[in-house]
């Protein structure tokens, strides 16, 4: 993959954006003006970015508790992110999931999960649905190196094995 010289700016904008919204989320929630949970993805910048600039804009995304970088890289607004921390009706799911469960279905980000690699069958089955629907579409499942020892990671591999869900040139149309 090629990127280009505004591309990389763009992704380095992103970045800085991403960075100063959780600034500012962490901010919040130490001075107890936030209920709940944050989680932030300080230092994961790069790989939120990294990660959602390869898709097309059909591909899917399953995020996790970390995940407003990965919101923020595809495009949802940082209003609306904040207001879905905030429970406001603005929000991205209308107040209802909080930091740790965002959706953005119209950039294809059906939901956080905020079971560490709770997100990895959610994932392996719309990978199956494309395959079956011939569809062309990817699905990426973001988790962090913690939900490797748990029983949905095995599970979910197994069966993306048993179905041959890998990616290969030959079963993507782009």
């Amino acid at each position: 993959m090629r990127i280009s010289r505004e591309q990389k700016i763009n992704m380095y904008r992103s970045m800085i954006k991403i960075r100063k919204f959780e600034d500012k989320l962490e901010q919040i929630y130490r001075d107890g003006k936030l209920n709940g949970h944050s989680h932030t993805c300080h230092g994961e910048e790069a790989v939120a970015v990294g990660a959602i600039e390869a898709l097309s804009e059909k591909d899917i995304i399953f995020s996790n508790h970390r995940g407003h970088g990965h919101y923020l890289a595809r495009g949802t607004s940082p209003k609306n992110i904040m207001a879905e921390c905030y429970g406001k009706v603005t929000g991205t799911n209308k107040g209802r999931s909080g930091s740790m469960y965002l959706v953005d279905t119209k950039r294809g980000m059906p939901v956080a999960s905020g079971i560490v690699g709770g997100n990895i069958c959610l994932a392996t089955g719309s990978a199956l649905a494309s395959k079956i629907k011939k569809d062309g579409i990817v699905t990426l499942s973001i988790f962090g190196d913690g939900a490797t020892n748990i029983g949905f990671f095995h599970e979910a591999l197994n069966m993306a094995s048993v179905w041959n869900l890998q990616h290969t040139e030959s079963n993507i149309k782009r």
